[in-house]
Parts: structure tokens; C-alpha cells; sequence
């Protein structure tokens, strides 16, 4: 494998799966974060799928495509999870700004009384679970259901 490619490509499936089409990418000048962004989408997944091993909110997980990944939370309330390149175009080194938006279906919607005038951004991994945790109504958070949305 050339030294040009991605490093660890078999932690990264999306990238694996379009590894020409991102070096062409790079070669037309798309913003260099693209690949990073990518990386920790995959990263945030990785953790909130090991927290939810212990505290199970989240139903479902979808594949992370691009930088962005879906969930199912146990209220049955689907979120858009990602992390941006346009909001990380100036971090330096790993992106650092993730969003949480509230869909219903794919399209995205608000709820202010949740505090979802638009989407919601965070700086660490463990305050977007803190943010899951808030928005699942504790009665709903030890039910086990079986739903599948994806």
C-alpha cells in the first residue's frame, strides 16, 4: 500500500471503500479536513458505542459515511450526529466540534423546548453522551425495545 494513502484503513471502512475517489479529491483541492472529520465521526461512534454498552440509550447506530452517523436513542427519537468540516476548517489537528441535530424521517427538525432552536454543538465526546442522557427521559432510558430505522 502506497504511503500516500490513509493510515489504518481497515478502522476506517468509508475511507477503504473511496480511497481513490478521496485522493482525487485532494488532488481538485477539496478543504483537507474532509478526511480528518471523517476519522472523528468514526472515533465519536467508536466511543458512544462503548459508553452504551453500559448504559443503554442508544437502540441503533447506523454506519459512519462521510463525517456523519445516525442513532436511534431508546425514546425512539432518531438524531444526525456529526462533525463538520466547515466547522472545523480552522482546528488544529483534530477536529474538535460536533454536532447533534433532532430528524424525524431525514428531515431535520427543532424542538425548543428541548433546547433545539437549531443543532447543538459540543467540544468533547463525553458531553455529547452527557447531551444523549439529557434528552432521554429516565423512564425511557432501562426499556429494551426492538426497532430497527435504518
Amino acid at each position: 500500500m502506497s504511503a500516500s494513502l490513509p493510515e489504518n484503513l481497515q478502522n476506517y471502512p468509508f475511507l477503504q471503500e473511496n480511497v481513490r475517489k478521496d485522493m482525487m479529491f485532494k488532488m481538485i483541492g477539496l478543504p483537507a479536513n474532509n478526511v480528518a472529520c471523517y476519522k472523528a465521526a468514526v472515533e465519536l461512534d467508536t466511543y458512544l458505542r462503548n459508553v452504551n454498552s453500559k448504559n443503554s440509550i442508544i437502540l441503533e447506530f447506523s454506519v459512519v459515511k462521510s463525517s456523519c452517523f445516525h442513532i436511534l436513542l431508546q425514546t425512539e427519537q432518531k438524531l444526525s450526529i456529526a462533525v463538520p468540516s466547515d466547522a472545523n476548517q480552522y482546528c488544529s489537528g483534530k477536529p474538535d466540534i460536533f454536532e447533534i441535530a433532532l430528524m424525524s424521517g431525514d428531515e431535520l427538525i427543532y424542538i425548543p423546548e428541548l433546547g433545539y432552536d437549531d443543532v447543538c454543538r459540543f467540544t468533547t465526546h463525553e458531553e455529547v453522551f452527557d447531551e444523549l442522557v439529557r434528552i432521554t427521559p429516565t423512564e425511557k432510558k432501562n426499556e429494551t425495545k426492538t426497532h430497527s430505522f435504518f
